[in-house]
């Protein structure tokens, strides 16, 4: 199916997207909102599509309810970037597994979707690897991940975002829909500067940045930018909830290549590689990995 294959690219270019983030508000970031503020400014870039494209007249529901996805989105972004800032990224990605419950809840709402038995019983075993990914193992002790509240926030937003996009696009060209949700988001992310404290660390951060981090953020943006692209163009082929689920492609990709960069370059990234934590990590891929193949032939 064409939608798996959108997908899957989607997961891709987050994957890559989401290492990026990490290694760079690691590395050159103290607030990652401030990160994350730059990071939409760079959105545009994407736009140089549209020269190759067609693109609709837009409408008044066009319009309004473009904002109301990126708006969605930037709130997805927010929380993410929160839980970023204080959890390794293979297990962000993990939990980022909790969505397509709220997505199969929203969609059935709104959308009128349906699963099967089969469909509902693989969304269980979602959440429970969404669970154990979150465990970490310290000393004799057990701890929940401390983003997991982050990413549960983060994975309602993101689920009401999907069906914002599936039922914009019913009734327009995917692109025509794209262009104006990206250009919603170059004003957007100046809400952040309501809060007194983003806009001192803002100054502050801002002075410190050089011409090197900017070009990490626009190729990071850049890459997060086109999963949009490509995830956004699967909801228009495909049912929200399934696409959801095949989250896990990225969350095994996301587990490769940071198990890769600690092994190999951990000066870049490293993240808890002993023996009780990869076992958490494992059992989790192991339980997501499950699902993407059985929806994936499905």
């Amino acid at each position: 199916m064409t939608w798996i294959f959108l997908t899957l690219l989607a997961y891709f270019c987050w994957s890559c997207s989401n290492i990026g983030d990490k290694i760079v508000t690691g590395r050159y970031f103290k607030d990652a909102l401030v990160y994350l503020f730059y990071g939409f400014l760079f959105s545009p870039v994407i736009l140089i599509f549209v020269f190759f494209t067609k693109i609709e007249a837009p409408s008044l529901h066009l319009i309004l309810f473009s904002g109301l996805s990126a708006l969605l989105y930037l709130l997805v972004s927010i929380f993410y970037m929160k839980a970023v800032a204080v959890e390794e990224i293979s297990r962000v990605n993990v939990l980022w597994n909790m969505s397509p419950l709220f997505s199969f809840v929203i969609a059935w709402l709104f959308l009128g979707e349906r699963l099967d038995y089969l469909e509902s019983i693989l969304f269980i075993f979602l959440i429970i690897g969404a669970v154990l990914a979150s465990f970490h193992a310290v000393g004799k002790r057990i701890k929940i991940s401390r983003g997991f509240i982050f990413m549960m926030i983060a994975c309602i937003f993101y689920a009401m975002y999907a069906v914002s996009v599936k039922y914009t696009s019913l009734d327009v060209h995917f692109s025509t829909f794209y262009l104006y949700f990206t250009l919603w988001l170059i004003p957007l992310p100046f809400l952040l500067f309501l809060s007194k404290n983003f806009r001192q660390v803002f100054k502050k951060e801002t002075l410190r940045m050089n011409g090197r981090v900017l070009l990490y953020i626009v190729v990071v943006s850049i890459l997060a930018r086109l999963g949009v692209l490509f995830y956004q163009y699967a909801l228009t082929r495909g049912p929200v909830s399934l696409i959801n689920a095949l989250e896990g492609a990225q969350t095994v990709m996301v587990f490769l290549i940071t198990a890769i960069l600690t092994r190999f370059l951990p000066n870049i990234l490293q993240e808890e590689m002993d023996k009780r934590n990869i076992l958490f990590k494992l059992v989790a891929l192991l339980i997501v990995v499950t699902v993407v193949v059985i929806l994936s032939f499905r």
